[in-house]
């Protein structure tokens, strides 16, 4: 899914937690354009990243501008291995491309707002994912 059509959707969602003003970054690679900026960079294989601003030292958030079904099993994996939960819960969470979406950006707005054990913000994710508007997912343009 190509994230720049669904940019108006991650907007929203900074909105809602009070995170106005958060920069947003798309690009095709977080690796490169972190390198640019001389922001380290932890995980490249992250569809998303939050970093550091060095302008405003407040935590932005970048992601890759295409995230595909490789993405979600890849971070179903991870969550599961680090969340120590089992592979198929996890995919009966998030596994659909707008659930997985959503997920990934409830993900890191946990991190924005403080969070930065990953498994806390898989968990907080989680819970808020719930929580949404069923609204948000059918305005997720997966294509």
């Amino acid at each position: 899914m190509n994230v720049n059509k669904n940019k108006y959707i991650i907007g929203t969602l900074l909105n809602m937690y009070h995170l106005q003003g958060r920069k947003c970054f798309i690009e095709p690679s977080i690796k490169e354009w972190l390198k640019q900026w001389d922001i380290p960079l932890q995980n490249d294989t992250e569809p998303a990243v939050t970093f550091i601003s060095k302008e405003t030292l407040l935590r932005d958030v970048i992601f890759r501008e295409i995230i595909d079904e490789r993405d979600l099993r890849s971070v179903s994996f991870a969550i599961s291995h680090r969340d120590k939960v089992s592979y198929s819960l996890v995919l009966s969470k998030i596994g659909d491309m707008k659930r997985f979406f959503m997920h990934t950006v409830l993900h890191e707005i946990a991190h924005m707002l403080g969070t930065e054990d990953h498994a806390e913000a898989d968990q907080w994710a989680f819970e808020e994912l719930e929580k949404l508007d069923m609204k948000f997912f059918e305005q997720i343009d997966i294509s």
